[in-house]
């Protein structure tokens, strides 16, 4: 039970700072870098157009947004509200129809097992208690 307390001590802690964070993030370098975000556009197409990608730690939709022109859907999942809310904002400024928003753990994803071709995240595992988890649930 330790595990599980800690567990969403620390998912309180990640939501409220990146709650703090969700509008600065759109417009930093780090973030933004644009051969960064080709490069994560070039290997998600590897897999072709039709389709569907998970955005694990979406944070603002920066990554969301530049491969859902490419490709049939995008899922922009993340933890924080707020960062949804800015995925959305950014997705409907650009009249990107494909984006589904969904607000959730990484631990527990609530799709089905194999409903996606491609996941990507970016700038995330390190947030993660246990990364290993994550990975296997991604997997």
């Amino acid at each position: 039970m330790a595990h599980k307390d800690s567990n969403n001590d620390h998912h309180i802690v990640v939501k409220k700072e990146f709650a703090r964070q969700s509008r600065s993030m759109q417009g930093a370098k780090l973030f933004t870098d644009r051969g960064f975000i080709d490069r994560i556009r070039y290997e998600v197409l590897k897999a072709g157009k039709n389709v569907r990608v998970l955005d694990l730690g979406c944070g603002p939709g920066i990554v969301t947004t530049a491969i859902a022109p490419d490709v049939e859907e995008v899922v922009a999942f993340d933890i924080t509200p707020e960062m949804i809310q800015e995925t959305r904002r950014k997705s409907e400024e650009l009249a990107l129809g494909n984006i589904r928003f969904e607000i959730g753990k990484a631990e527990s994803l609530p799709f089905e097992d194999a409903y996606f071709d491609v996941i990507v995240t970016r700038f995330t595992l390190h947030h993660f208690t246990a990364p290993g988890e994550i990975l296997a649930e991604m997997v």
